[in-house]
């Protein structure tokens, strides 16, 4: 990146060291801190406070909720993928759900197609949680990438499955999947 130009863009592997930071301001460090405080102090009045806590305003409240290392985290991952914003969470179990639940309308019916092979807490998340959340998991063998056609209708948000499945190791066939349903208007976690 020119020093000249700050906002040229970066590549991928410059966006993995660089993006959503540049340095301390006071010390110059070009590494990012971890930042440890759990609390913020928030200038302005009580309507700026507000819209920080309501997310209508970027700021720092607390750090559950947002931090400043996790936030350049954020950013990087953001960049690499040359995506608006990421998220960053706790688990893998909260990634899931987040992805899940923000891809439903909102009325009982929804439907993911997953994989019969998925980590237990996963199969529990998919198959028992999101049931009483009135989200219909389907279970599909990624050995045949037709199961999975077999259960997709209007009504599908997502097909789901693992890389590389834990504790069976089968493999999800991500590139058949993505050309078996390109077009279909819905996402393969």
């Amino acid at each position: 990146m020119s020093r000249n130009n700050a906002n040229a863009e970066m590549n991928r592997e410059t966006s993995l060291l660089h993006a959503g930071y540049r340095h301390d301001p006071v010390t110059k460090a070009v590494s990012v801190p971890i930042y440890q405080s759990t609390a913020y102090e928030l200038d302005g009045d009580l309507e700026k406070i507000a819209d920080i806590y309501n997310v209508r305003e970027d700021g720092f409240t607390y750090s559950r909720i947002i931090n400043p290392t996790t936030r350049i985290l954020e950013k990087r991952f953001a960049a690499v993928e040359g995506a608006s914003d990421a998220l960053a969470v706790a688990s893998g179990q909260s990634a899931t759900f987040l992805a899940i639940a923000n891809l439903c309308s909102g009325t009982p019916g929804d439907n993911v197609v997953a994989s019969k092979h998925l980590y237990g807490n996963t199969w529990n998340l998919l198959f028992n949680t999101f049931k009483r959340l009135g989200i219909e998991a389907r279970p599909a063998d990624p050995r045949d990438v037709t199961s999975f056609e077999r259960m997709l209708d209007d009504r599908t948000i997502a097909m789901f499955g693992e890389t590389f499945s834990n504790p069976c190791p089968v493999p999800l066939p991500v590139p058949a999947l993505v050309e078996s349903v390109s077009g279909a208007g819905f996402l393969l976690l």
